[in-house]
């Protein structure tokens, strides 16, 4: 069973346990009675978070294929670059040997060379993938690229279209992609 609820409050019972209270719609009350009561199971509450819309993720896609063609690069290089600019990253001091094990968690990253060296420990900006961006964070990658489409003389959506595409964007509650 998945569903969206909300957290109503938590207390103890007198035994010590921490009794949680969720509100769920409706519908998932035949999921629900098909648990056994007294059976184990699997809980996983984590914050709500908006998704973004697949109209959106493919427009960014398309103009970092435009943007390659005229740069007479590859859609990885010009969108790795474009999340160097406009994308979500963290900043950290790790070992230098730690790097490809974070490569595994992130999708770029990018070591400072502002002469920070100490104990083989080492500045790195580690950039997140598009695919982990909240609605917010989407649009703003989208509408850097397309500031920078239209520099290269890139045909795009009008203003009034990207603003409906990021509207459409951030309704998209709830729904994946």
């Amino acid at each position: 069973m998945h569903a969206i609820g909300r957290f109503v409050g938590a207390q103890r019972d007198l035994e010590g346990n921490l009794i949680i209270s969720l509100t769920v719609p409706d519908e998932t009350i035949e999921d629900i009675q098909k648990i056994p009561q007294e059976e184990d199971v699997v809980i996983d509450v984590k914050k709500y978070r908006k998704h973004r819309s697949l109209e959106a993720n493919n427009y960014f896609w398309q103009l970092i294929d435009k943007m390659a063609k005229v740069l007479h690069s590859d859609k990885d290089s010009v969108y790795l670059l474009q999340l160097s600019k406009y994308g979500v990253f963290t900043d950290l001091i790790a070992p230098r040997e730690s790097i490809p094990i974070l490569s595994e968690h992130f999708r770029y990253i990018e070591e400072f060379n502002d002469g920070y060296e100490q104990d083989d420990m080492i500045r790195i900006r580690c950039y997140y993938g598009s695919s982990k961006y909240n609605s917010k964070e989407m649009s703003d990658l989208i509408n850097g690229t397309v500031e920078e489409a239209k520099e290269l003389g890139i045909e795009t959506l009008t203003p009034k279209e990207i603003e409906s595409m990021i509207e459409a964007l951030k309704s998209h509650e709830g729904r994946k992609i």
